[in-house]
Formats: structure tokens, C-alpha cells, sequence
């Protein structure tokens, strides 16, 4: 038996490393759910993907606020 599992990437803008982790996580075999969490929503490039979700957050917050509003909307583990 698997359980889902959530990805919780907090980026402080879209950038080649955010895209290569993407990347990698879509090729994983559990197809887990992934939340980005950013502040930058003029590039949102993996929305088209039924596993990603992009949080989009006033500017200025730190990455641990980030990943803590994420923490508190994601059901499975992360």
C-alpha cells in the first residue's frame, strides 16, 4: 500500500533550479502532489500538470512562512 505524499517547494522567484527540481519530480514513480509556493506569478510554468499547485503569496514572506502555509493546506505527508 502507498500513501500520497506532498512535495512542498517554497521559491523565492521561478528560476533553472526550480525547473530542474520540477522536472525531477515529475518523473518520480509515486507521482507525488507538489505545492510551489511563490511570490512570483508571472511565470507559472508547470500549472498545466494535475499534480501541481502553485501557491501564490504577498511579497516579502520568508521561505519557512512559505513552506508552513503550505504545510497547513497540504492532507498527506510532505
Amino acid at each position: 500500500m502507498t500513501s500520497e505524499t506532498t512535495i512542498i517547494i517554497p521559491a523565492l522567484k521561478n528560476s533553472p533550479i526550480l525547473d530542474n527540481t520540477l522536472k525531477h519530480c515529475l518523473e518520480l514513480k509515486t507521482n507525488p502532489n507538489i505545492i510551489i509556493v511563490t511570490d512570483d506569478s508571472t511565470n507559472q510554468t508547470y500549472q498545466d500538470q494535475n499534480n501541481v499547485e502553485y501557491m501564490i503569496v504577498k511579497p516579502g514572506m520568508t521561505m519557512s512562512k512559505k513552506r508552513n502555509i503550505a504545510v497547513q493546506k497540504c492532507k498527506s505527508k510532505y
